[in-house]
């Protein structure tokens, strides 16, 4: 069993799922939800310490169950997720967002934003690719971070 089903300290966090009215809501909607997810696995993460490999990796099947769960009612279908990872300071923040453009490519909006380090003084830069239903309900694609230095070419790497 799974610290999500048995942690007595730590129970797995309420996530309020999308905010539909603007999408530019829905953008910090998914923030804040991510911010739980990432709050929560780093509180569990901490007291995992002293535990034997085996129960890490039985808890981190846990966090990817979690990750599923909140993004769920987020993403569009189809949607390829990457490996989980989680850390001291949550990347999406939505208290460190700002929302610097939106773009219509025809059949997608993309929202481009900037998150303020927690930390140092300066900031990260991303965009979402969103499209909406018939009922107007907004569909997240991907997240892509915009890499200022790309060692690959590649300058935006998929970060769901």
């Amino acid at each position: 069993m799974s610290l999500l089903q048995e942690n007595k300290f730590y129970a797995p966090p309420t996530f309020e799922g999308p905010n539909n009215t603007s999408i530019e809501n829905f953008v910090l909607s998914y923030a804040a939800d991510y911010k739980k997810w990432n709050d929560y696995c780093m509180r569990v993460s901490e007291s995992l310490r002293e535990k034997p490999a085996a129960e890490k990796l039985r808890e981190m099947d846990g966090f990817s169950e979690l990750y599923r769960l909140f993004l769920t009612p987020f993403l569009a279908d189809g949607v390829h997720l990457q490996l989980i990872a989680f850390g001291t300071s949550a990347d999406f923040d939505p208290n460190r967002i700002s929302i610097l453009n939106i773009k219509n490519d025809v059949s997608r909006y993309r929202v481009f934003f900037s998150v303020a380090s927690e930390h140092l003084d300066c900031s990260n830069d991303f965009f979402a690719e969103i499209s909406s239903n018939d009922a107007g309900d907004w569909l997240l694609h991907q997240v892509f971070y915009i890499d200022p230095f790309p060692e690959d070419g590649k300058v935006f790497l998929p970060y769901l």
